[in-house]
């Protein structure tokens, strides 16, 4: 049966791929009491109930029969009978389950010998599709599998339902020995699973360094893709498997290849938690620092979007830059303040050289939106007071920045007035921010104030107005909250 492996793959999307393998359940027989029988199925999640066990009072007809009640003394007897050993019991067959077995349980290795010496198909598969050789291979079984190889002549490259095969099965168990074998007698290298896993991939995601070079020796291909279009090294970095990725490397491949979202493994490595990872790929692998995905968003963005304020600052001594716009124009002081990673902004705004922050502060994305803005949205007060108390950006420049509206005329300090941050809007009006600005609709900040219910921050901006200033806020306040309640 098959169930999510330990591995626990990603796909690009970065939801975890089914990697599945062989592990052992048992089927309920349920007859007024449960009765516990050792039984072979292939779907641990699905318990077969009320079926009364068919040989609880009688004598096995069938070699399968007998080994599933463990009477492996009749089942002896039944194969030496030349009772069929190639019959099926709802898809398994007496030699997958000896097989299956044998990895736990005395006895059924000397079975499976005897039902192939008595004509058992060794190739033959069960419900899933496995063989005997898949089973042997999963359980780490050498001299099953060396036996079922190189004297029953088994088949290497069969695949089971989801295209697993044997090599395959070995790697996800982790029997690297047994995969190594299976290479050296000729299995193929660069077939796909259902779910496009090719050996190489599976390999790396778990560290198999000596499979994976042997793999890379046998030309297997790095560059090939996963149904999302992953290749071995992006999902090595997914993984974090440091070891993996300098194997690949050093081979110089599959730097540059794209997934079907478009990223890349930079754009991988910079998104990975683990700062070993980048560091990683930018010694061995030589890349690209002005890639970017299909949203036109850089390394640089993707690292901030998570948080990762180290991998956001090796980018950018690297030459990665943090200003350049995605398709929204934001850029990655955008993300990693809307992302409400305030740590990180900070970090990278104090990256910035005088020139670039300059920049930073008037570059707008389509909705002209400007860091500082964004910034107050989100309540991040110190990248605020950081921003604004930079002695190396001259007043006049401040005072332009605060007053900076949106696409729809707000400025900041009406969002401050909006999200209720008094200690924003303190440091707003000592750069300059004006309260009687007006938006597109003729509101200003203590109008936003009070449409919000927000009475410190408006108690705060009365006492930067006049009193005909006040008057008229209030007159506007009033008739929005009249209209509201028409409505």
């Amino acid at each position: 049966m098959w169930v999510n492996s330990r591995l626990g793959f990603l796909g690009s999307t970065g939801s975890a791929l089914p990697v599945q393998k062989r592990v052992t359940s048992s089927i309920e027989f349920q007859h007024k009491e449960s009765l516990q029988a050792d039984q072979f199925t292939r779907r641990p999640e699905i318990k077969f109930q009320g079926i009364r066990n068919p040989f609880a009072h009688q004598e096995p007809a069938y070699i399968l029969d007998a080994l599933k009640l463990g009477d492996l003394e009749k089942a002896k007897a039944l194969i030496l009978k030349k009772v069929d050993v190639n019959a099926r019991s709802e898809g398994d067959t007496a030699l997958t389950y000896a097989a299956y077995k044998g990895a736990t349980s005395k006895g059924y290795d000397e079975i499976t010998r005897l039902l192939i010496q008595n004509g058992a198909d060794v190739n033959l598969q069960d419900g899933e599709g496995a063989t005997a050789l898949m089973y042997t291979v999963s359980a780490g079984n050498e001299t099953l599998t060396r036996y079922l190889v190189e004297e029953a002549h088994a088949n290497v490259n069969i695949v089971d339902r989801q295209k697993w095969s044997p090599l395959m099965l070995a790697l996800i168990e982790e029997q690297e020995k047994l995969a190594l074998y299976l290479i050296a007698k000729n299995a193929y290298i660069n077939e796909h699973s259902l779910t496009g896993e090719t050996p190489l991939m599976i390999a790396a995601q778990s560290n198999q360094i000596e499979a994976l070079n042997l793999l890379l020796d046998y030309l297997a291909n790095p560059h090939a893709q996963d149904n999302h279009g992953n290749t071995a090294l992006m999902l090595a970095i997914k993984q974090g498997q440091i070891r993996s990725m300098e194997a690949i490397l050093q081979r110089q491949s599959s730097i540059e290849d794209v997934n079907k979202a478009g990223v890349n493994a930079l754009l991988l490595a910079a998104a990975y938690p683990e700062p070993a990872v980048l560091e990683t790929l930018l010694a061995h692998g030589n890349p690209n620092l002005k890639a970017f995905d299909r949203q036109y968003q850089n390394a640089a963005v993707h690292a901030a979007k998570k948080g990762n304020t180290h991998n956001l600052l090796r980018l950018v001594q690297a030459g990665c830059d943090p200003l350049f716009p995605d398709e929204e124009g934001y850029n990655a002081l955008h993300w990693a303040i809307r992302s409400n990673h305030e740590s990180t902004a900070v970090a990278l705004w104090k990256e910035l050289t005088p020139l670039k922050r300059a920049q930073a502060m008037i570059l707008k994305t389509r909705d002209d939106e400007t860091p500082l803005l964004w910034a107050t949205i989100q309540k991040h007060c110190q990248l605020v007071q950081v921003m604004l108390e930079d002695q190396s950006i001259t007043a006049e420049t401040k005072q332009q920045w605060v007053n900076q509206p949106d696409v729809l005329g707000r400025t900041p300090l009406m969002w401050a007035a909006i999200v209720g941050d008094t200690e924003t809007a303190t440091h707003l009006i000592q750069a300059g921010a004006s309260p009687v600005l007006q938006d597109k609709r003729g509101r200003n900040a203590l109008v936003y104030a009070s449409m919000n219910h927000q009475a410190e921050t408006g108690r705060f901006l009365q006492t930067r107005m006049s009193a005909d200033e006040i008057a008229d806020s209030e007159k506007v306040a009033l008739s929005y909250l009249a209209l509201k309640s028409k409505s």
